[in-house]
């Protein structure tokens, strides 16, 4: 995507710059809804917190995640290649 400049075409052609953006972290966030969920079964049915609350530990892995994406949406802009930038 970045070294094909995909984005630049499609905002020539009226995408929103939120649009793009918005698409790429609702992606992201479904994978990071998938991940805490398995965490946190994994974390309180497996008997690493078996006294803790499941959707607390969900919270807080999903609100992990989405933190750590954020943070690469903010840091990707410094790099040219998508080798680089991943």
């Amino acid at each position: 995507e970045k070294e094909k400049k995909i984005k630049e075409g499609m905002l020539m052609m009226g995408m929103k710059p939120q649009a793009f953006v918005l698409s790429w972290f609702i992606i992201y966030g479904f994978f990071m809804i998938l991940t805490a969920l398995l965490l946190a079964i994994l974390s309180v049915f497996g008997r690493v917190t078996p006294n803790a609350n499941f959707f607390l530990i969900f919270l807080l892995f999903f609100l992990y995640g989405l933190s750590i994406i954020g943070m690469g949406f903010m840091i990707a802009p410094f790099f040219d290649k998508s080798k680089v930038a991943g």
